[in-house]
């Protein structure tokens, strides 16, 4: 019995050390993987991706809205995994709820999205996640594996040699019938960059200074409108293919997730949760939507 105390003593002064550590950043840092691209070329990839997307065209002209975007990325940016990067964050005009990342930094959300989002510390929630995407280096990664599986590639040159290698495995993914996008559903990859990223994000988001349950609560409310459209009586095959098979993980389990995160982390009752700078953008993007 004595010795039994003792190895429970033991445990739980290791359980209040890792909550200690915690503070400072619970995510490991990450893992090298199979990347063949260093920070420039990673760099070049996003820019080689945003000129084939012709993402310039989406992006608004409101440059009061791009400096707030920029100013709130920039903060998260700082307290992440790889803060020496230049981020470069842009409001698309899309209306639906959207937003995402490519490799070496470059950020995009939708007008939508900004609707959506009840206060700051939720929108930071989003963009945090996008930034952990980019601190896991995730497109590097995905793109590299793809090359080799789809073309043999193990190195990168200069922007021109990626364009080149970009258009190549595209007619090789057109005659595959996206082989490689496939395999990294059905090993469950992609979902489980989802899920790194939002644990990536969540700690980001508190390290900020930003409220983390803000975070949770972002995606309960994904959650209920994906409910909207679901039969009341789902088939569970439909669910287990969507567990198999499915980019994404549910937005509620993702919340669900996150909410484990939480207690680990000291309340910070100066935590941000709104800014009037926030509550006017929201204002000029519902004032734009209404008069055109």
């Amino acid at each position: 019995m004595k010795y039994g105390f003792v190895r429970l003593a033991i445990w739980v002064v290791c359980l209040v050390g890792a909550a200690g550590a915690a503070q400072e950043w619970w995510p490991p840092a990450p893992l090298p993987g199979y990347n063949i691209f260093n920070e420039q070329q990673e760099v070049w990839l996003g820019e080689v991706f945003a000129e084939e997307l012709n993402l310039e065209r989406e992006v608004g002209d409101d440059a009061e809205a791009t400096a707030y975007l920029q100013a709130l990325g920039e903060r998260l940016a700082a307290k992440s995994k790889r803060p020496g990067l230049r981020y470069q964050f842009f409001l698309i005009r899309a209306e639906g709820l959207s937003a995402f990342a490519l490799p070496g930094g470059r950020i995009y959300v939708s007008r939508g999205l900004v609707r959506f989002c009840q206060n700051e510390a939720e929108l930071a929630s989003i963009v945090a996640h996008e930034i952990g995407h980019v601190a896991l280096r995730q497109g590097a990664k995905t793109f590299s594996r793809w090359l080799f599986w789809g073309l043999g590639v193990t190195k990168v040159g200069d922007k021109e040699d990626i364009r080149a290698k970009d258009v190549a495995l595209h007619a090789q993914l057109n005659r595959t019938k996206d082989f490689q996008a496939a395999a990294d559903l059905f090993f469950g990859i992609a979902r489980g960059d989802e899920l790194w990223a939002d644990k990536y994000g969540i700690w980001n988001l508190y390290h900020a200074g930003y409220e983390p349950r803000a975070a949770v609560e972002a995606f309960r409310r994904f959650d209920a409108l994906e409910r909207e459209g679901r039969h009341p009586n789902e088939d569970p095959w439909k669910r287990l293919l969507e567990l198999l098979f499915a980019s994404h993980p549910r937005s509620g389990d993702r919340a669900n997730l996150l909410k484990l995160e939480v207690p680990w982390m000291k309340a910070k009752p100066e935590a941000v949760v709104d800014s009037e700078a926030f509550r006017a953008l929201k204002a000029r993007i519902e004032t734009t939507d209404e008069h055109g």
